[in-house]
């Protein structure tokens, strides 16, 4: 097992929540007011997203039919992660996390006005539909950065699984179920409707998120930002858990883009869909994200974070391989709704994990390199689509995409359960099955060092444990 120093810090990772030693049921209790708003704020939000993540693609293919121009607006999404992740992640250490996630949001409706007003005057191209998105993503940077390291200031750390289902239940409910459902039939009626609606949904994020998280001072610090950077990234390597776990999660993003970029095209050319229908078929394949995201928490505490997400891991890839085997419209809901059921099981279970395992100093940094390593693989991913789509049929693009993900999940998971089993960090934060291990892991202690452990067994010298009663010498 490989040893993190941790003196001095959190050990759930996150800023000190006053009074906070977890009571019994803490973890089942209703999140408080500032975990509400924020959980409101993404709902809200998230709804106006689902709108524009239909419309930016739909809208794309008005002006081109090129696969890998069609795949260029995932990509565009993704580089801004690539080049300021990790930037934004000493930031969010450095200056006062609410501040930078309201202004964040409020950069977002401005630019997203901007697009309408081109749209409104009919001066919209393929140029400026990828300026907007990169601005788009590249404020998300920010408000991502803030929001992920500030929860854990506003959430007790039993609950924090909690929040994040909360917040992916809300974040699929707008996105994927309404929002996507929504967009195609937007587009039609209104080429900026879409994108005006998001506008929107960015200022009342802004509102709700300013009352979620505190308000804080910036914190002095007479070291370069890039020296804080490397203080990050060192942390980062040193823990050899978590860079496993985020070579998993990069080779989760990266299969999923592989299929995620074309399937677009395989929708409107290979299935003859139209957009409306496209958007329906998003919203429909969404309810496995809605009912994924409500069973995250208790499947994470049923079988602890790692094989919660070994197990969201080996169910996306079936889902791919779903994908080449049912060439149909029921078959693309069927295959989507397995993956979306699958992404927040994995996601939610690894996210909690990070929150609680990454000092809360270091949340910012750390965090975002996660965020580098995930948007590193998702625009080689889609571009990766987009090319095999030129070469083979769409459906083969799928199978590809199934079986790198399922041979890369073997190969990491064979290194990094193993690893979690043996982590005391991970151990207790882990459910009911590692509690039994740790409980196991004291007696084997206690026999090899003669100890009397916590379950009331004597050692061999006859000492007893941390149960309070009485030794030999009389202590």
């Amino acid at each position: 097992m490989e040893v993190v120093e941790t003196r001095g810090r959190q050990p759930h990772g996150g800023d000190h929540y006053p009074g906070d030693r977890p009571q019994r049921g803490e973890h089942r209790r209703a999140l408080r007011a500032p975990a509400r708003y924020l959980v409101a704020a993404t709902a809200g939000s998230s709804l106006g997203d689902g709108l524009a993540l239909v419309a930016f693609p739909l809208l794309a293919l008005r002006y081109t039919h090129d696969p890998v121009l069609v795949a260029g607006v995932a990509v565009a999404d993704t580089l801004p992660a690539l080049f300021l992740g990790l930037p934004c992640g000493v930031l969010v250490d450095r200056w006062p996390r609410r501040a930078m996630a309201v202004g964040a949001e409020w950069a977002r409706l401005v630019v997203l006005a901007g697009f309408v007003a081109l749209i409104a005057l009919g001066l919209d191209r393929l140029w400026s539909l990828y300026v907007a998105v990169l601005a788009i993503a590249a404020f998300e940077q920010v408000y991502k950065a803030a929001a992920f390291a500030g929860l854990p200031s506003i959430v007790p750390p039993r609950q924090l699984g909690r929040a994040n289902s909360r917040l992916w239940v809300v974040d699929t409910a707008g996105e994927q179920f309404l929002g996507q459902g929504l967009g195609g039939l937007a587009l039609g009626a209104g080429r900026a409707l879409p994108f005006a609606a998001d506008a929107l949904s960015f200022g009342a994020s802004a509102i709700l998120v300013g009352r979620a998280l505190p308000r804080g001072a910036p914190v002095r610090r007479e070291r370069s930002l890039r020296a804080e950077l490397g203080e990050g990234l060192r942390w980062f390597g040193s823990h050899r858990l978590l860079r496993l776990l985020a070579a998993l999660l990069g080779s989760f993003a990266f299969c999923q883009f592989v299929a995620a970029g074309i399937l677009v095209l395989y929708a409107r050319r290979s299935l003859h869909v139209s957009p409306a229908g496209y958007g329906l078929l998003m919203a429909a394949a969404a309810l496995g994200s809605v009912a994924g995201s409500l069973a995250s928490e208790k499947v994470a505490d049923r079988l602890g974070a790692v094989p919660s997400t070994v197990l969201g891991g080996t169910l996306t890839g079936l889902s791919y391989l779903g994908l080449a085997a049912w060439h149909s419209p029921g078959g693309l809901v069927g295959a989507l709704m397995l993956e979306s059921l699958a992404v927040p099981i994995a996601s939610v279970a690894s996210i909690t994990l990070r929150q609680r395992l990454i000092p809360g100093e270091l949340l910012g940094r750390v965090g975002m390199v996660f965020r580098v390593v995930l948007y590193t693989a998702m625009p080689a991913g889609a571009l990766l689509g987009g090319v095999l789509a030129d070469q083979l049929p769409y459906r083969g693009v799928f199978l590809v995409a199934g079986i790198l993900q399922l041979t890369l999940l073997a190969a990491l998971s064979s290194r990094l359960v193993p690893l979690a089993r043996a982590d005391a960090q991970v151990i207790e934060l882990e459910g009911r099955a590692p509690a039994k291990r740790r409980h196991s892991a004291r007696r084997r202690r206690a026999v090899r060092d003669g100890t009397r452990g916590n379950d009331g067994t004597r050692g061999n010298d006859g000492t007893r444990g941390n149960d309070g009663t009485r030794g030999n010498d009389g202590a």
